[in-house]
C-alpha cells in the first residue's frame, strides 16, 4: 500500500481526486486497492482524454489566436 500511495502522489491532482473516488468504492467493499486497480483507472482516463472531445479540454476557442509571450530585451539600447 505504501508504494501505491507514492505512485498516487506523483499523479496530477485531478487524477488523484478521481482515484480517491474510485478507491473509496473498493474500500467500502472491503477490497484493498491494488496497483492494477490504479493502472486500470489511469488507462481509462487516458483513453477518454485521447478522444476528439478530450483533446478539446484546455484548448483555445475556435478562431482565437494564440498570443505570443512578450520578451523584454535585456539591453534595449543595442536594438537601435
Amino acid at each position: 500500500m505504501d508504494t501505491l500511495k507514492k505512485v498516487v502522489m506523483r499523479l496530477p491532482p485531478h487524477l488523484q481526486a478521481r482515484w480517491l473516488e474510485e478507491s473509496s468504492k473498493f474500500i467500502e467493499a472491503d477490497i484493498e486497492p491494488e496497483f492494477s486497480h490504479l493502472t486500470d483507472s489511469v488507462e481509462r482516463k487516458a483513453a477518454v482524454a485521447n478522444t476528439a472531445f478530450g483533446k478539446l479540454v484546455g484548448a483555445k476557442p475556435y478562431g482565437e489566436k494564440e498570443s505570443k509571450p512578450k520578451v523584454k530585451a535585456k539591453y534595449p539600447s543595442l536594438l537601435c
